[in-house]
């Protein structure tokens, strides 16, 4: 497993779980992102996140079905 992408970040062993961040800092961005004040996007766009699902097999298809439902107008 890799490393947290949040610099300094102090977690100890820090694996980077989701979105390149440990649990600790996914949590702090997820609450940050269910209360409006920042998206996803915004997140990557600052480096603060990954925009891959690292690898997370529902998350993968359920990207997939929305990529795939965009492109056919849905």
């Amino acid at each position: 497993m890799t490393e947290c992408i949040t610099p300094n970040c102090t977690y100890p062993a820090a694996p980077a779980l989701k979105r390149g961040l440990c649990m600790r800092c996914h949590t702090s961005a997820k609450k940050l992102v269910e209360e409006g004040s920042m998206t996803w996007d915004e997140l990557v766009g600052l480096g603060l996140a990954l925009a891959t699902s690292d690898g997370d097999p529902f998350m993968d298809a359920l990207n997939k079905k929305l990529e795939d439902n965009s492109a056919n107008g849905q």
